[in-house]
């Protein structure tokens, strides 16, 4: 079983967010593919520390100048787009300082 059915099925079908961080996208985006499979309504959320470009790209749809800076928090953020993310799966972003 995968993170995105083991979710579903451990809140009994009753998801309607899910957030995380991300770093290649790869778990984000797979959750929020299944997630959305099941019900379109679920929100996915992607956190994502000032510093890092993910949040803005998805945002904007481009790396947008002057993002990419020092961020602290550890297996989260990008200075580049990995290929693993999916940011149609992402319905919104939530931008944190970690200094």
């Amino acid at each position: 079983m995968g993170t995105g059915p083991e979710i579903y099925e451990q809140t009994n079908k009753s998801v309607t967010h899910f957030v995380m961080g991300a770093s290649t996208g790869g778990t984000v985006s797979g959750v929020g593919r299944y997630l959305k499979e099941q019900d379109k309504s679920i929100q996915i959320v992607l956190v994502d520390p000032i510093g890092s470009v993910l949040a803005g790209y998805k945002e904007t749809g481009a790396i947008v100048e002057g993002d990419s800076k020092k961020y602290f928090t550890e297996g989260v953020g990008k200075n580049n787009i990995p290929g693993a993310l999916d940011c149609q799966y992402i319905d919104s972003t939530v931008r944190y300082t970690d200094n």
